[in-house]
């Protein structure tokens, strides 16, 4: 344990110099003339050291805790039953007389700590449907998701908006209560679709306006360049600037080594953890 300032080598030598002025037959009043400190700070180190044998602060207690057992008890109750809350509140709602800090240490000493909300929940359809597309094709021959091209659409936008903490234990992100509903207005969007296969990614398109059917069989018959163009958007948030932006990481992401191959590759043990969560979200 590291040494208080109350027990540095200077301030106990300094002590021993009042011991052993004392010892040599010196009074309190020359002892304290001589060291520079009272003739009551000279009387107290004699007196510890006749009683104790020591010149060394004591350890202390510390300040008591400004939170008691129940203080403790209703903070966890109250971010159990609304997790997205944030610390001000909580000090607010249950009117302690402590600082936000405080309540996120109690937290954290509970293995509570924050996190960003998961994505929304999902309907009791599309866990069925996610969960028969799981045990359909679970036990397929692995190679098999080497000839498939994935797709899919994205909308991106400027600003996040909604709770963007969530106090939880470890691996309970997908609990409901832990999923943030997302808010839609407000912000600059961006619409975009993209393909991947095993052997890397392939196109990134801005879609315009509502994406229909014919909208996506015209993409899929006529999408077919090779590269996507990489700038920095800056601080441009506008939604041209999202596409560019949306570009420059889709651009990245064909210079990193087998991403995509290991991307399917992983397919199988994806499909078990659909599985194993009866079609609800998974940590993927």
């Amino acid at each position: 344990m590291a040494e208080t300032q109350a027990n540095a080598p200077d301030v106990i030598t300094l002590r021993g110099r009042i011991i052993g002025m004392w010892e040599c037959g010196k009074s309190s009043r020359d002892i304290a003339h001589m060291t520079g400190v009272s003739v009551r700070t000279v009387n107290r180190w004699i007196n510890r050291w006749r009683e104790e044998g020591s010149v060394k602060t004591k350890p202390r207690s510390g300040r008591p805790k400004v939170t008691s057992r129940d203080d403790v008890a209703r903070i966890l109750d109250t971010i159990h039953e609304r997790p997205k809350t944030n610390t001000v509140q909580v000090a607010r709602d249950l009117q302690l007389q402590c600082h936000p800090r405080t309540i996120r240490r109690r937290l954290k000493e509970n293995k509570i700590n924050c996190y960003v909300p998961a994505k929304e929940t999902l309907s009791q359809q599309h866990r069925e449907v996610r969960l028969g597309f799981a045990l359909q094709y679970l036990a397929v021959d692995p190679d098999f998701w080497k000839n498939v091209i994935f797709t899919d659409e994205k909308c991106f936008s400027s600003v996040e908006a909604g709770a963007r903490i969530c106090w939880r234990h470890v691996n309970t992100r997908y609990t409901p209560k832990h999923i943030q509903e997302r808010s839609r207005s407000g912000r600059i969007t961006a619409n975009l679709w993209g393909w991947m296969w095993a052997y890397g990614p392939g196109e990134l398109v801005k879609i315009e306006g509502r994406f229909t059917g014919q909208d996506y069989i015209t993409i899929l018959e006529a999408v077919l360049l090779p590269t996507v163009r990489s700038m920095d958007v800056g601080d441009d948030v506008s939604c041209d600037g999202i596409v560019r932006k949306a570009q420059e990481v889709w651009g990245s992401v064909r210079r990193l080594p087998n991403i995509c191959y290991n991307l399917v590759e992983s397919l199988p043990k994806r499909l078990g953890e659909v599985i194993d969560a009866e079609g609800g979200w998974t940590m993927h």
